[in-house]
């Protein structure tokens, strides 16, 4: 997200030191569709339990 006038801007970014917080929700959603009974499309809420 950037915020931008004459002369200067504000930032707000993500940046990732590790890849293990990727890995974490892989697999999580990896489970998820493992064990999931009905044959659908989810969305990441459902995935994530967010």
């Amino acid at each position: 997200v950037l915020f931008a006038g004459p002369g200067e801007r504000v930032e707000l970014k993500h940046q990732a030191h590790s890849r293990m917080c990727f890995a974490t929700g892989a697999i999580k959603a990896i489970k998820f569709i493992a064990e999931a009974q009905e044959n659908k499309i989810y969305n990441t809420s459902e995935i994530l339990g967010l």
